[in-house]
């Protein structure tokens, strides 16, 4: 006789009770953003004053040192912009800082605000690009490379061995923007040492050479623009990461096309 099956334990239809978390385990907000409600009009309405402003009425003017030209455009415009003295200020808070001391009216621009985030996100990606993605790209490059010289082997003789050579010449490039220990397999020293000078020289737009075959039409080679490869912005800092910022544009830049045919 066949014993009966086992009835399957039943699958609760509402779910329990969450669990409490234990005090202090989650913080509280960082704070509260109360959503303000502002009409703006269309058009200034003139408030105080009228255009041209009589600068002689306007508090503080003792205190800055204008040019008549910027004297001229503050009393059209009721505003003027102008360029912080060269070495002065670096940073907008500075700005600000030197006339809050003053006790002078400062207006705060949102671009200030701005520049601020970008700065906290400009050094976390900066800490995290030295202190991980360097040397995983740096693994990554390496075992690639390795992967694509043995299918090159393994391919020699075939129809693929060509392709399969300037696929380990674009590993390769990397591998030396990079600095690492791996050598370029001799096979494709030239198609390397042809991009890497390329790079080096930063010079503008050319045929890509592992893209450059003879079967192919003048429109269908590849033109990089090898003056991109000038390390800007926090890449200057370090020669890390002047390598990482080359290798990852050769990575990013480099376009992989297919066709049917």
């Amino acid at each position: 006789q066949t014993p009966a099956p086992t009835a399957a334990p039943a699958t609760p239809t509402t779910a329990g009770p969450l669990p409490t978390p234990p005090p202090g385990v989650y913080p509280p907000a960082f704070s509260e953003y109360p959503v303000v409600q502002v009409n703006l009009p269309a058009a200034f309405a003139g408030g105080d004053y009228t255009l041209p402003v009589d600068l002689n009425a306007v508090q503080g003017m003792d205190t800055v040192e204008l040019t008549p030209q910027a004297q001229a455009l503050l009393s059209q415009n009721g505003f003027v912009v102008l360029p912080p003295n060269p070495g002065e200020f670096r940073e907008f808070y500075q700005i600000y800082e030197a006339h809050r001391y003053e006790q002078d009216n400062i207006f705060v621009t949102t671009d200030s605000i701005y520049h601020v985030y970008h700065l906290l996100f400009d050094k976390m990606l900066r800490d995290l690009e030295r202190d991980y993605f360097i040397a995983d790209l740096g693994s990554l490059t390496s075992a690639m490379l390795s992967a694509s010289y043995q299918q090159y082997q393994s391919l020699r003789g075939t129809s693929l061995e060509e392709p399969a050579l300037r696929n380990v010449a674009f590993f390769a490039v990397a591998a030396q923007l990079l600095g690492l220990p791996d050598a370029a397999p001799g096979e494709a020293a030239e198609l390397v040492n042809a991009e890497l000078g390329l790079i080096n020289a930063a010079g503008g737009a050319q045929i890509s050479p592992i893209w450059d075959r003879p079967d192919l039409a003048p429109d269908d080679k590849l033109i990089e623009d090898y003056s991109q490869y000038k390390p800007r912005g926090h890449y200057t800092r370090s020669e890390e990461l002047k390598k990482y910022f080359r290798a990852m544009m050769w990575y990013g830049r480099l376009t992989f096309r297919l066709n049917d045919a």
